[in-house]
C-alpha cells in the first residue's frame, strides 16, 4: 500500500506538473498566434489603404488633404502616421496619452528601414503592433500603430476547460497506471524477499534447510518452552575430502544430495533435517525418552547400508555420529551445536559410529583447562602419589613383579582417575616431566626393595607422545644409574593409545 500511495503521488505531481508547463505553452502559443494574425490582417489594411491614398495624391498634389485624412483616422487604438523622407512624422502632434507622448520620442528611422512591414513596439510594458506602406509617388511613408485589446480572461477560460479535460483523463489513466505497476513491482518484490529468505535458510547444494536455520528453530523451542528434552545431531561423513580429491567435487555434491535426500526420506516429517557443513548434516529430533536418539542411529545406520551409486560408481561410506541433549548438554543452541560437534570429533577419533556428548572428556570444556593449569604445578607441590599393583606367581605363590600406578590427590578436588590427567597431561608438555617423577620414584622404590632381598621387577607405563623423544633412553639411563638398578628390573609398558 505504502508503495502504491509513493506511485499515486508522484504520478500526481508529475501530471500537475506537465499540466503547469502544457498550459502556459499553450497560452503563449494562442497568444503568439493571435498577434501574428493581427499583424499580418493590419499589413494587408495598411498597404490597401496606402494604395488608394497614393492614386488620390496623385490626383490632387495636396499634402495637407493627406495629412488631414491621417489624422481624421487616430483614434485610442489606431494612430495614422505620415512619415517623410527625414524620418519625421509630420502629423503629429502634442496629445494628452501615452501612446502619443512616447512616439514623440520614438525614432522612426529604425523603423521605417526595416525589412519587415509589419512588427511590434512596446511602451511601458505593453505591446504594440505597426504596419507600413511606402505610399507609390510620394516620397512619404505611411505608418499605422494598433493597441490590440487582449481578453486575457477569455483565453485563460478556454485554456482551463482544456486542461481540467485533459488533465482528469491523464489522472485517471496515472491512477491506473500506478496501481498496475505498483501490483507488478510489490509482486516482484514479494517473490525476490521469498528467494532470499529461501537462500538465506536453505543450503544451495542439497535443498536442506541450512545451519542458520537450525540455530533459530532451536532457538526458538528452547524460548517457548515447547518441549522439555530434544537431541541435537550431527552426522558427518567420513574422508569426505578424500572422497572429493579422488572423484572431484561434482561427484562429491551429487553424494551430499543424494545423502541428504535418504535422511529426509528415512526421517518423520516433523524432524528437523539441515546440512550443518561442508560434510555435515543436522538433526533436530523431539525426545520422548532417552531412547529415541538411539532410534535415530539406527535409522542413519540403515541408510549406510545401501551403498551409493554415483557416475557409474559404486561407494560405500562410513559416518560419525555426535549426540548432545536438552538440557543436559546445554540450554542454548550455540552449547548444544558445539557439543554436539565434540562429541562427533570424539567418535571419529575413537572409531565408534557414535558419541555422545561427555563434559569429562570435552577438550575445549573450563573445567578441562582449570585441569591443566592445575596439573602444571601439581609435581612442585607434592600432589602425586605412586601405588604398587603386585604381580604374583600363583604357582610359586611368590610375588615378582609390580605395576607403578600413579596418582592424584588434588587438595581441592580430591583423588583425581589417572583417565582424567593423563590424557590432558599429553595434550600439554606436562608429560615428559610426570613421566620423569615417575621414574624416578618407582626406580627408586624398586632399588630399596633390591636392598632388602626382594628381587622383584617394577613396570612403568609410557605415553605414546614419549616414544618419539630422542631423550627418553638417556632419561631412563641416568635414572637406572642413579639408583645403581640393573636394566632387566625395569619394565616399560605401553598404553593402549
Amino acid at each position: 500500500m505504502q508503495l502504491r500511495n509513493r506511485l499515486l503521488t508522484y504520478f500526481i505531481s508529475l501530471v500537475v506538473v506537465i499540466l503547469i508547463v502544457f498550459g502556459l505553452s499553450a497560452y503563449q502559443v494562442t497568444r503568439d498566434s493571435t498577434i501574428k494574425k493581427d499583424k499580418d490582417l493590419l499589413e494587408s489594411l495598411v498597404r490597401i489603404e496606402a494604395d488608394e491614398i497614393a492614386e488620390e495624391f496623385q490626383k490632387s498634389q495636396s499634402l495637407e488633404h493627406l495629412v488631414s485624412h491621417f489624422t481624421g483616422q487616430r483614434s485610442d487604438e489606431h494612430i495614422w502616421l505620415l512619415i517623410d523622407k527625414n524620418y519625421q512624422a509630420i502629423n503629429l502632434e502634442e496629445s494628452s496619452t501615452d501612446l502619443i507622448s512616447n512616439l514623440l520620442k520614438f525614432s522612426f528611422q529604425e523603423l521605417v528601414s526595416n525589412t519587415d512591414n509589419a512588427g511590434i513596439i512596446t511602451f511601458n510594458n505593453k505591446d504594440y503592433i505597426w504596419a507600413k506602406s511606402l505610399l507609390a509617388g510620394t516620397g512619404y511613408t505611411a505608418v499605422h500603430i494598433y493597441s490590440p485589446i487582449y481578453n486575457a480572461t477569455d483565453y485563460f477560460a478556454r485554456l482551463v476547460t482544456r486542461l481540467v479535460i485533459v488533465g482528469i483523463i491523464i489522472l485517471w489513466i496515472a491512477v491506473w497506471v500506478s496501481l498496475v505497476i505498483s501490483t507488478v513491482i510489490t509482486r516482484r518484490i514479494k517473490e525476490q524477499q521469498k528467494k532470499i529468505e529461501y537462500q538465506s535458510s536453505h543450503d544451495a547444494v542439497t535443498g536442506l534447510q541450512n545451519r542458520s536455520f537450525l540455530t533459530k528453530k532451536v532457538e526458538d523451542i528452547i524460548e517457548m518452552k515447547a518441549i522439555t528434552s530434544l537431541a541435537v545431531i550431527i552426522v558427518g561423513i567420513d574422508r569426505f575430502r578424500e572422497i572429493n580429491d579422488t572423484l572431484g567435487h561434482e561427484f562429491g555434491d551429487r553424494l551430499l544430495k543424494e545423502f541428504g535426500r535418504r535422511l529426509k526420506e528415512e526421517f518423520w516429517s516433523n524432524d528437523t533435517i539441515a546440512r550443518f557443513g561442508s560434510d555435515e548434516y543436522a538433526l533436530l529430533v523431539p525426545l520422548s525418552d532417552h531412547s529415541h536418539w538411539e532410534i535415530v542411529v539406527y535409522k542413519i545406520e540403515k541408510i549406510l547400508n545401501t551403498p551409493f551409486l554415483i557416475q557409474d560408481i559404486q561407494l560405500v561410506t562410513d559416518v560419525s555420529i555426535g549426540i548432545s541433549t536438552f538440557p543436559d548438554d546445554g540450554d542454548t543452541a550455540a552449547k548444544l551445536m558445539k557439543n554436539a560437534e565434540i562429541a562427533m570429533s570424539m567418535a571419529k577419533k575413537s572409531g565408534s559410529f557414535y558419541e555422545c556428548y561427555d563434559k569429562d572428556k570435552d577438550p575445549n570444556s573450563v573445567e578441562r583447562l582449570q585441569l591443566i593449569s592445575e596439573l602444571g604445578y601439581a609435581i612442585e607441590r607434592g600432589e602425586f602419589e605412586l601405588y604398587f599393583q603386585p604381580k604374583i606367581n600363583i604357582h610359586k605363590h611368590e610375588l615378582v613383579s609390580c605395576e607403578a600406578l600413579l596418582r592424584w590427590k588434588n587438595p581441592d578436588r580430591g583423588m583425581v582417575p589417572p583417565d582424567i590427567f593423563i590424557p590432558l597431561a599429553e595434550q600439554g608438555s606436562s608429560i615428559k616431566s610426570l613421566t620423569e617423577w615417575v621414574l624416578e620414584e618407582a626406580i627408586k622404590q624398586c632399588a630399596n626393595w633390591h636392598k632388602t632381598n626382594r628381587k622383584i621387577s617394577v613396570a612403568v607405563n609410557l605415553s605414546a607422545r614419549l616414544l618419539i623423544e630422542s631423550e627418553l633412553i638417556a632419561m631412563v639411563s641416568r635414572v637406572l644409574s642413579k639408583y645403581e638398578l640393573e636394566a632387566e628390573y625395569l619394565i616399560l609398558e605401553i598404553t593402549e593409545s
